[in-house]
This record gives C-alpha cells, sequence and structure tokens, in this order.
C-alpha cells in the first residue's frame, strides 16, 4: 500500500504519537495525510503572546476551514472586547474556552459558539460590574479571582452553580489581621456549588464560630490552602472535606501552626488522600500528618524527603509500600544505600524516583538494576558512574532520566543507549566549575527532548543524525562495522557567561574552538599563594539523532 493511500484511521492515529515538530512535516506531505491530520493541530490551541495571536487569527482568516477544527482555545494574555468577537466568528465550533477577563461583556461574544459546555475565566483584578450572562450558567465550570473581601463575589457565585473549580486568591489588608473569610462564607459558597471538585484559598485566614451543624461535603477532591497567620482551618476542613484526594498545604506565611487541633484532625480524616503536599519553613507539619495519616490506610502515592532522620523515613515508606508511586529520598550514609534500595523494591506501584546522594559516587546502573519498574529517575550526585562494565539490565519502562552531578563519566551514556532504549526526555544539569571536554551521546530515535544546563563557559557542538547515518553508527559503535567519518548536521553555539547564548557563523568556528581548546591565563590569584591558575574552557560534544526539542541553559536550539 502506497503511503498516500492510508486511511484516514491510521493516519489519525499515527497524528496522535506525533510531536508538534514532526506533525508539522506530516501535513506537508500530501494532501490526504494533510486532511486527516490537520485536526489533530488545531484541536487544542494555547496562546501565550500578541505576536502567536496575529499569527493565529491570520491563518485563520487564510482558511476558515482550520477555524472549524478548533475546539479548545486557551488565551494566556489579557485582549480587547473586538478581538474576542473575532474569535468566536473564527472558531465557530468551541467547546472549551480558558481565558484571562475583566469583565463579563467580552464573553457574551461566545454565546454564539453553540457546542460550548466548558469555560474557565479567571478574573482580575476587580469584580464585574454585572451579572455573568445565561449561557455562562450552565457552561462555565472554572472560575479564580482576586479579592480582599469574598463576600463581593458570593451574588456571583450563586448563579455558577455548574462550576466545579473556583480559586480565590485574598489579599491581607489592616481591615483583616484576624481573618479574611468565615466558615460562614465557606458553607455559603459550597451551598451554591453542588458540583464543586477543586478548591483553591490562597492566603486564606480562617475566622468566626464554627457553624452548626456543619455539612460534609462529598464532591471536593482536591483542596489547596495558602494559610495566613493565625488561620484556624483544622476542625473545620476536617469535618467539612472527608472525601479529599488530593492536599497541598503551603504554611510559609503563617506563624506556627498547633499541631493538636489544626494538623491531627484534618490527617484523620483523610483516609481517601492519594497526594500530599506541604510546604513550609520547618519539616514538623508534613512529618506529624505522615504520623497521623499511617492509622488512617490511606492509599497514598506520593513521599518526599525534605530532610528527616532515616528511621522515621523508613518507617513511613514501608506503611505506604503498597501504594507509593512517586518518592524522593535522600541517602546520608553510604551504609545506608543499599537498605533504602531494598525498601524501594518493596514498593510495587513505584514508577517515579528522585534520589539525593550526598556521599560522593553514584552508580547508575545499581539502581536501575534493582528497580526495573521505574518509568522516571531524578538522580542527585556529587559524581555519576557506573558499578560494571558489561551490558547490564534492558530497561524497557524508563522514558525520562534526569541527572544533576558535577562529574560524570562518559560510559554512563554508552549505558543509557545500551540499556535504556526507550528514552522520550534526557536533562543533564552540570552544577560544577572548570569541567572537562565531554561527549553526550544518545542516538536512540525515541528521545523527544534533550536539555543540558552547564552554566560555565563552554562550546556547545551539536551533530544529528539521519537514520541512515544512526544505524550506521550504531553498527560501527558497537558491532565493529567499517564506516567513513561520522557525518550528520553539526552546527556550534557558545555560552559565555558575558555574552548571551549564541550560534557560531562558519568563518567563527576555526577562531573560537581554537581559543578554547588554548589554556587561557585567568587573571585569578589566591590570596593565600598569589599565583595565576589556567582553566580550560570545555568543549561539550552533543551526539543524537533529529530530536523535536534541544535546550541548552534555557535557549532553544531547535
Amino acid at each position: 500500500m502506497l503511503i498516500k493511500e492510508l486511511p484516514p484511521e491510521i493516519l489519525k492515529s499515527i497524528a496522535e504519537r506525533l510531536s508538534r515538530r514532526s506533525l508539522r512535516i506530516a501535513l506537508c506531505v500530501c494532501r490526504s495525510w494533510n486532511n486527516a491530520m490537520l485536526p489533530e493541530l488545531y484541536t487544542s490551541v494555547i496562546i501565550y503572546a500578541r505576536r502567536q495571536f496575529d499569527l493565529f487569527t491570520r491563518s485563520l482568516e487564510r482558511s476558515p476551514r482550520v477555524g472549524r477544527l478548533v475546539r479548545k482555545l486557551y488565551l494566556r494574555l489579557d485582549l480587547e472586547n473586538d478581538t474576542f468577537s473575532l474569535l468566536a466568528r473564527l472558531c465557530p465550533f468551541l467547546v472549551e474556552i480558558d481565558t484571562l477577563s475583566q469583565d463579563w461583556d467580552r464573553l457574551n461574544y461566545f454565546s454564539k459558539c453553540k457546542d460550548l459546555k466548558k469555560a474557565c475565566i479567571h478574573f482580575r483584578p476587580r469584580v464585574p460590574r454585572r451579572w455573568p450572562p445565561h449561557f455562562l450558567r450552565d457552561t462555565m465550570t472554572s472560575l479564580s479571582f482576586h479579592t480582599v473581601d469574598c463576600s463581593e463575589w458570593m451574588d456571583v457565585l450563586t448563579k455558577l452553580s455548574s462550576l466545579e473549580c473556583v480559586r480565590i486568591f485574598l489579599a491581607i489588608n489592616n481591615a483583616h489581621l484576624h481573618g479574611n473569610m468565615s466558615c460562614t462564607q465557606l458553607e455559603k459558597l459550597h451551598q451554591c456549588l453542588p458540583r464543586l471538585r477543586d478548591l483553591t484559598l490562597n492566603r486564606v485566614a480562617i475566622y468566626g464560630d464554627l457553624p452548626e451543624p456543619i455539612t460534609p461535603c462529598d464532591t471536593v477532591r482536591l483542596l489547596c490552602l495558602k494559610l495566613n497567620h493565625g488561620s484556624r482551618f483544622g476542625e473545620y476542613f476536617a469535618r467539612k472535606y472527608t472525601h479529599l484526594e488530593m492536599l497541598h498545604l503551603d504554611a510559609t506565611y503563617s506563624d506556627l501552626i498547633d499541631v493538636e487541633t489544626q494538623i491531627k484532625p484534618l490527617a484523620r480524616s483523610c483516609g481517601k488522600l492519594k497526594s500530599l503536599t506541604v510546604i513550609e519553613n520547618g519539616p514538623s507539619v508534613y512529618s506529624k500528618f505522615l504520623n497521623v495519616l499511617q492509622g488512617t490506610a490511606a492509599p497514598l502515592s506520593n513521599f518526599k524527603d525534605d530532610g528527616y532522620d532515616e528511621p522515621w523515613k523508613i518507617t513511613t515508606i514501608s506503611s505506604f509500600r503498597e501504594t507509593l508511586s512517586e518518592i524522593c529520598i535522600a541517602i546520608e550514609t553510604e551504609s545506608s544505600l543499599q537498605q533504602i534500595i531494598n525498601l524501594l523494591k518493596d514498593c510495587p506501584s513505584l514508577t517515579d524516583l528522585s534520589l539525593i546522594y550526598s556521599q560522593g559516587r553514584f552508580n547508575l546502573d545499581l539502581i536501575l538494576d534493582e528497580l526495573n519498574g521505574l518509568t522516571k529517575l531524578t538522580l542527585s550526585a556529587d559524581s555519576i558512574g557506573l558499578m560494571k562494565n558489561d551490558n547490564g539490565c534492558i530497561q524497557q519502562r524508563l522514558r525520562s532520566f534526569t541527572a544533576k552531578s558535577t562529574i560524570v563519566q562518559e560510559a554512563v551514556f554508552d549505558y543509557l543507549m545500551r540499556c535504556c532504549q526507550r528514552l522520550s526526555s534526557l536533562e543533564w544539569h552540570y552544577c560544577g566549575g572548570n569541567c572537562p571536554s565531554f561527549t553526550i551521546y544518545y542516538t536512540n530515535p525515541s528521545l523527544k527532548l534533550l536539555d543540558i544546563k552547564h552554566y560555565e563557559d563552554a562550546i556547545f557542538k551539536i551533530t544529528r543524525l539521519n537514520e541512515e547515518e544512526r544505524v550506521r553508527e550504531w553498527n560501527h559503535r558497537y558491532y565493529g562495522a567499517e564506516q567513513d567519518e561520522m557525518k550528520g548536521f553539526t552546527e556550534w553555539y557558545m555560552y559565555d557567561n558575558e555574552s548571551p547564548f549564541k550560534k557560531l557563523k562558519r568563518t567563527e568556528i576555526e577562531e573560537t574552538v581554537a581559543k578554547y581548546k588554548r589554556y587561557k591565563e585567568h587573571e585569578l590569584h589566591a590570596k593565600s599563594r598569589g599565583k595565576r591558575i589556567s582553566a580550560q574552557k570545555p568543549i561539550i560534544s552533543i551526539i543524537c539523532h533529529w530530536v523535536d526539542i534541544i535546550r541548552i541553559n534555557a535557549n532553544y536550539v531547535i
């Protein structure tokens, strides 16, 4: 079968698996491919900047059929009212709109979109003057707003019973030193919103007496709290939210929280909690919360080690080992390394591991040979190497690997090539200075993202191989097959702390590389010895296939 004769169903399936970059190339193959794959490119559109918006609307005006493909539109910038009229005309079949706004008027234009089922509106900075239009009262599912006084929004919320997500960002002023939201206001909010599942209260300080009775809320599954000074959240939230699955608690702006009256009651009510995130200045809230949660048989899926003592974290991980899928843990001593690995092996659901090792060199193959169910691994260590030089175990599941280190053995990249052949994301952050020249080699075609951070002066040589060159290089490297000098497509970039990251022109390459290869005498004098220190600026070679995204120090080079 010719590629032009592939059925639309197969082409659509192919399009769903392609990156945005590859999809744009596939659209140009032939008319049948374009017709089948174009909806995948335009079904969901996110616009961040005015120039992007202008290019988008210009394309839709030139080709109206493209606008009829748009189903989800996310606007991350503030636009004038007439532009909303233009969007409603160009995208008549919108199902979902997510936008910033200052009033309801501009949203009236979307009343013509008969298929609209979901609207997410982010208001700033004031309460809209009018009531929400009727067509939004059954379609708006998400609303966020900034306010000093919640009471001014209560009448608006009574008109929006379809809301499933509400994010309230509260401001503190002198009139609200003792609190900015009462339990009575929260009760009224829930009476208005029977479908509410996701609630964010930012900089909240609860005040006033607890209402009786407190009606439990069976719908809220995600609660995000950023507490302010003196907030009395524990008992009320413990009795109100008994079906929480995700809890985010930010206590960095709060006074010392009373564990007995605030943390323990809330933790005891979280018997269905799957995800817990706590941000605080000290480790007391998180540890005390988990101590209580262990007695509820909650199916917790994540654990983060923020410097707790080893016996406590071992006990805690053991308590939730059947359900933990995401763990971040620090290993403080070399003697405890194997004990921690054995503990992690007892977590059958573990797929995402972040490991911090502070005792020198860490052997990558040690952890991957023992934990073959990982799909994502983040490793921080002074040095990363290998325990053995044989092939090791093939890691079929690992898709993402991030490393942060000062030194890395080049054999590690060879190991990743042979044993982790399905990586889609590879990130390497070099943390030390005076780094020698080295080569990052990963040519497997699964790779979609390559991100390198090296904030010292350096030259980056990027060589990309097509499929034929990649196979030839693989056979030469691992099977000893003869080949001519590796060609590929090579570009050179330079990072200098004194000048912007830039691509080198052909005429600049030879001179700049020669300069970097020489030892440069820096005018640095040690205080005690008073002698010059010479340092070599490294040349970092990157060899890969045609990766969709390459970033160097947050700069996109493709």
